[in-house]
Protein backbone atom coordinates (compact mmCIF):
# COMPACT_ATOMS: atom_id res chain seq x y z
CA UNK A 1 0.00 0.00 0.00
CA UNK A 2 2.99 2.30 0.10
CA UNK A 3 3.23 2.47 -3.66
CA UNK A 4 3.19 5.95 -5.01
CA UNK A 5 0.05 6.71 -7.00
CA UNK A 6 0.39 9.29 -9.73
CA UNK A 7 -2.17 10.76 -12.08
CA UNK A 8 -1.05 12.52 -15.24
CA UNK A 9 -3.39 14.96 -16.97
CA UNK A 10 -2.37 16.54 -20.26
CA UNK A 11 -2.90 20.28 -20.40
CA UNK A 12 -3.45 21.90 -23.76
CA UNK A 13 -3.30 25.68 -23.86
CA UNK A 14 -4.82 27.56 -26.78
CA UNK A 15 -3.99 31.21 -27.27
CA UNK A 16 -6.93 33.39 -28.14
CA UNK A 17 -7.04 36.83 -29.71
CA UNK A 18 -10.26 38.80 -29.96
CA UNK A 19 -11.25 42.04 -31.56
CA UNK A 20 -12.98 44.82 -29.66
CA UNK A 21 -14.33 46.56 -32.77
CA UNK A 22 -16.76 45.54 -35.50
CA UNK A 23 -14.53 44.01 -38.13
CA UNK A 24 -16.85 43.02 -40.95
CA UNK A 25 -20.22 44.16 -42.26
CA UNK A 26 -22.55 42.23 -44.57
CA UNK A 27 -25.63 44.15 -45.70
CA UNK A 28 -28.28 43.47 -48.32
CA UNK A 29 -32.00 43.66 -48.92
CA UNK A 30 -34.17 40.64 -48.32
CA UNK A 31 -34.50 38.28 -51.30
CA UNK A 32 -31.25 39.63 -52.78
CA UNK A 33 -28.17 37.40 -52.80
CA UNK A 34 -24.92 39.10 -51.85
CA UNK A 35 -21.46 37.57 -52.04
CA UNK A 36 -18.67 39.33 -50.21
CA UNK A 37 -15.02 38.51 -49.66
CA UNK A 38 -13.73 38.50 -46.10
CA UNK A 39 -9.96 39.12 -46.02
CA UNK A 40 -8.67 38.25 -42.58
CA UNK A 41 -5.22 39.20 -41.31
CA UNK A 42 -4.39 37.36 -38.09
CA UNK A 43 -2.71 39.61 -35.51
CA UNK A 44 -0.07 38.08 -33.22
CA UNK A 45 0.76 35.19 -35.55
CA UNK A 46 4.55 35.60 -36.09
CA UNK A 47 5.34 31.92 -36.67
CA UNK A 48 3.62 30.74 -39.81
CA UNK A 49 3.75 27.10 -40.83
CA UNK A 50 2.55 26.54 -44.38
CA UNK A 51 1.05 23.19 -43.32
CA UNK A 52 -1.33 24.81 -40.82
CA UNK A 53 -4.91 25.06 -41.99
CA UNK A 54 -7.40 27.60 -40.69
CA UNK A 55 -11.11 26.99 -40.27
CA UNK A 56 -13.93 29.39 -39.51
CA UNK A 57 -17.18 28.96 -37.61
CA UNK A 58 -20.01 31.29 -36.63
CA UNK A 59 -20.65 31.58 -32.88
CA UNK A 60 -22.71 33.70 -30.48
CA UNK A 61 -25.71 33.83 -32.80
CA UNK A 62 -28.89 35.10 -31.10
CA UNK A 63 -31.23 32.15 -30.47
CA UNK A 64 -34.23 33.78 -32.15
CA UNK A 65 -32.24 34.26 -35.39
CA UNK A 66 -30.00 31.19 -35.35
CA UNK A 67 -31.98 28.92 -37.68
CA UNK A 68 -32.45 31.72 -40.21
CA UNK A 69 -28.84 32.90 -40.14
CA UNK A 70 -27.50 29.36 -40.56
CA UNK A 71 -29.73 28.95 -43.66
CA UNK A 72 -29.15 32.39 -45.15
CA UNK A 73 -25.44 32.97 -44.46
CA UNK A 74 -22.75 30.58 -45.63
CA UNK A 75 -19.03 31.24 -45.32
CA UNK A 76 -16.71 29.14 -47.49
CA UNK A 77 -12.90 29.17 -47.46
CA UNK A 78 -11.10 30.33 -50.60
CA UNK A 79 -7.61 30.51 -49.08
CA UNK A 80 -7.15 28.81 -45.71
CA UNK A 81 -3.35 28.62 -45.45
CA UNK A 82 -0.79 31.35 -44.80
CA UNK A 83 2.65 31.70 -46.37
CA UNK A 84 3.94 34.63 -44.27
CA UNK A 85 2.87 36.59 -41.16
CA UNK A 86 1.64 39.43 -43.41
CA UNK A 87 -0.48 37.10 -45.55
CA UNK A 88 -4.27 36.94 -45.19
CA UNK A 89 -6.97 34.30 -45.16
CA UNK A 90 -9.78 34.63 -47.68
CA UNK A 91 -13.35 33.52 -47.09
CA UNK A 92 -16.45 34.23 -49.16
CA UNK A 93 -19.68 35.07 -47.37
CA UNK A 94 -22.88 34.37 -49.30
CA UNK A 95 -25.87 36.09 -47.73
CA UNK A 96 -29.42 35.51 -49.02
CA UNK A 97 -31.89 36.58 -46.30
CA UNK A 98 -35.66 36.21 -46.50
CA UNK A 99 -36.62 38.30 -43.43
CA UNK A 100 -35.37 41.73 -42.33
CA UNK A 101 -33.15 41.76 -39.23
CA UNK A 102 -29.97 43.29 -37.83
CA UNK A 103 -27.56 41.55 -35.46
CA UNK A 104 -23.92 40.95 -34.59
CA UNK A 105 -22.25 37.54 -34.42
CA UNK A 106 -18.69 36.35 -33.92
CA UNK A 107 -16.49 34.58 -36.43
CA UNK A 108 -14.11 32.15 -34.80
CA UNK A 109 -10.94 31.33 -36.79
CA UNK A 110 -9.11 28.23 -35.55
CA UNK A 111 -5.56 27.22 -36.43
CA UNK A 112 -4.99 23.47 -36.83
CA UNK A 113 -1.89 23.49 -34.59
CA UNK A 114 -3.52 25.67 -31.93
CA UNK A 115 -4.60 29.26 -31.76
CA UNK A 116 -7.91 31.05 -32.04
CA UNK A 117 -9.01 34.48 -33.29
CA UNK A 118 -12.43 36.08 -32.78
CA UNK A 119 -13.82 38.71 -35.12
CA UNK A 120 -17.15 40.52 -35.02
CA UNK A 121 -19.49 40.39 -38.00
CA UNK A 122 -22.44 42.75 -38.30
CA UNK A 123 -25.26 41.33 -40.42
CA UNK A 124 -28.11 43.44 -41.73
CA UNK A 125 -31.01 42.45 -43.96
CA UNK A 126 -33.19 45.43 -44.83
CA UNK A 127 -36.79 45.32 -46.05
CA UNK A 128 -37.16 44.10 -49.63
CA UNK A 129 -38.35 46.13 -52.57
CA UNK A 130 -42.08 46.07 -53.20
CA UNK A 131 -42.96 43.16 -55.51
CA UNK A 132 -45.97 44.73 -57.15
CA UNK A 133 -48.86 47.11 -56.63
CA UNK A 134 -52.41 45.90 -56.98
CA UNK A 135 -54.97 48.49 -58.07
CA UNK A 136 -58.68 47.87 -57.60
CA UNK A 137 -60.95 50.30 -59.41
CA UNK A 138 -64.71 50.43 -59.34
CA UNK A 139 -67.49 52.84 -60.29
CA UNK A 140 -69.31 54.54 -57.44
CA UNK A 141 -71.67 52.32 -55.45
CA UNK A 142 -70.35 49.14 -57.11
CA UNK A 143 -68.11 46.46 -55.68
CA UNK A 144 -65.04 45.20 -57.45
CA UNK A 145 -62.60 42.39 -56.82
CA UNK A 146 -59.24 41.29 -58.02
CA UNK A 147 -57.74 37.84 -57.72
CA UNK A 148 -54.05 37.05 -57.49
CA UNK A 149 -51.87 34.17 -56.39
CA UNK A 150 -49.60 34.13 -53.37
CA UNK A 151 -46.76 31.64 -53.34
CA UNK A 152 -44.43 30.46 -50.62
CA UNK A 153 -40.98 29.01 -51.27
CA UNK A 154 -41.40 26.69 -48.28
CA UNK A 155 -43.94 23.91 -47.88
CA UNK A 156 -44.97 25.19 -44.45
CA UNK A 157 -47.61 27.89 -43.90
CA UNK A 158 -46.31 31.45 -43.65
CA UNK A 159 -47.74 34.63 -42.20
CA UNK A 160 -49.08 37.24 -44.61
CA UNK A 161 -49.95 40.86 -43.92
CA UNK A 162 -51.74 42.98 -46.49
Amino acid sequence: MNEKIEWVYPIKGITESYSTTSDFFVRTKCRVVKEQELKIVLPGNPLVNEKDEYTMEMVHIPMELESGIRKWLTITPQKNKLTSPDDYLLFVAKFAPLKPFKTQIELLVNKSSGGRWKFKLNIEASTPDVDDTIYITSPLNRTASVSFRLSNIYKLPAEFTA
